[in-house]
């Protein structure tokens, strides 16, 4: 096994929901019947639940806010920004989120 699938196997407590696997929620909500403020306890995004995920992820995770940061030094939206990679929203939402491997993407 090399470095890369070691690495990937290797689990770590979530970051996101600090290994309890759920997080907070809060907001305001318009929609019919549900009108004013609201919070809950919903499953991590994340981890889905699970508590764990990859050790590998931590570094998409950095790579991710680095990649934000940037964009937002440049006062670039999300979709501004998407448009000139030539990505849709969603995959940069991912990037930056550090949801999918963003090892190749350029912090620019």
């Amino acid at each position: 096994m090399n470095l890369a699938e070691e690495k990937n196997k290797r689990l770590i407590a979530c970051i996101s929901c600090s290994g309890s696997g759920e997080t907070y929620v809060s907001g305001i909500r318009y929609a019919e019947g549900h009108k004013g403020p609201y919070s809950a306890v919903v499953k991590c995004s994340r981890c889905k639940g699970k508590r764990l995920i990859p050790a590998m992820m931590n570094g998409w995770i950095l790579r991710g806010t680095a990649i934000r940061c940037a964009r937002m030094k440049r006062k670039f939206t999300l979709i501004k920004e998407a448009e000139r990679r030539g990505i849709s929203l969603v995959e940069l939402s991912d990037i930056e989120r550090g949801m999918v491997d963003n090892s190749s993407v350029e912090i620019e």
